[in-house]
């Protein structure tokens, strides 16, 4: 029997999971796995461990849709995975896989995720201003392993962005140090240096090294463990840490200038969706007022962007849940 599977393939992790024709698209399947994307040589050796762990038949499979943490080519044939290195082909991905190349789509994964905007629900959306809700181009921006970036226009057609690598643009001065201390390492700041797991680690190190708070002694041994996970040794810390908050207060107001900036360059006026794997760790803390104070400072722009609504995107799998819809779409218009 015929098998639609998504793939959201990340620089960290990889989401795997396999559905049959006639389901519900979104309902939770048995066939689904979590993979650390380092620990698999390639997408290839990784997909192959998902098939003999549940027991699938590779020739099964009606549509693959890969959701890829990067860059994918104008005509779908080719991506690079960012943080990881990988490159997909799709034309060699199905001569290996032994499937017609029609069979496979290669999607950007914050692309994947404004594909699943129309069937998120309402309670997977935490409100961060309400705005004048219209029909308008929507932007999905969204921090993890990178700074992820895609448009959804009125009539469904998605546009993916890498405008996470685009120049990081201070607002005020301490966000103008913050850029100078990166730069004397010597090398060009983007967006996603200080949007991202690392960028919560420059920020971190940035107040640290400007004696912003003493760090703990505990915790400076912590990170300094092999294999140590950095930035969510933050985002652990953040309650009961003074360097830790700050580092999470003065991301929430980056985040803000970031979504006004990609949200003006793209005149998404039809909302803004919060997503990526950091802001749901620390929701709680995520401050709408910090975040707004970055988002509306804009000057002339101010009273455009206060009409846009935004929101958190608090769902666990969004970039999944759209390659099953990319994928579920490819049989349907077949």
């Amino acid at each position: 029997m015929s098998l639609i599977i998504a793939v959201d393939l990340g620089g960290t992790k990889t989401l795997v999971r396999a559905c049959r024709p006639g389901q519900e698209e979104h309902a939770v399947d048995p066939h689904q796995s979590r993979y650390a994307s380092a620990e698999h040589d390639s997408l290839l050796a990784l997909l192959e461990a998902f098939f003999i762990e549940h027991d699938l038949r590779i020739q099964d499979t009606a549509s693959l849709c890969i959701a890829v943490a990067g860059p994918v080519s104008h005509d779908g044939q080719s991506a690079n995975v960012t943080n990881l290195p990988w490159s997909i082909n799709r034309r060699k991905l199905a001569g290996k896989l032994g499937l017609p190349e029609s069979r496979i789509h290669l999607v950007n994964d914050f692309a994947a995720v404004a594909y699943a905007l129309p069937d998120i629900n309402h309670h997977h959306l935490v409100c961060l201003q309400a705005g004048k809700p219209c029909q308008a181009t929507r932007l999905v921006i969204g921090a993890g392993t990178g700074l992820g970036i895609a448009m959804r226009a009125i009539d469904g057609l998605v546009m993916s962005s890498e405008g996470g690598h685009s120049d990081f643009a201070p607002a005020d001065e301490q966000q103008t140090e913050l850029l100078e201390y990166l730069q004397e390492k010597g090398r060009r700041v983007t967006w996603e240096q200080v949007l991202s797991g690392p960028g919560l680690v420059n920020i971190y190190r940035f107040l640290r090294d400007q004696k912003f708070s003493t760090e703990q002694q505990l915790l400076h041994s912590a990170m300094q463990q092999p294999n140590a996970d950095i930035p969510a040794l933050i985002t652990e810390n953040v309650a009961n840490d003074a360097l830790c908050h700050e580092t999470v207060r003065l991301f929430t107001r980056l985040y803000g200038s970031a979504a006004a900036n990609m949200t003006l360059m793209t005149y998404s006026i039809g909302g803004v969706y919060i997503s990526g794997g950091i802001v749901p760790r620390i929701i709680h803390f995520f401050s709408k007022d910090e975040f707004l104070s970055g988002f509306l400072k804009t000057g002339k722009m101010h009273a455009l962007l206060a009409n846009i609504p935004v929101h958190i995107l608090n769902h666990p799998q969004p970039g999944l849940e759209g390659a099953m819809a990319y994928a579920f779409k490819s049989i349907k218009n077949k």
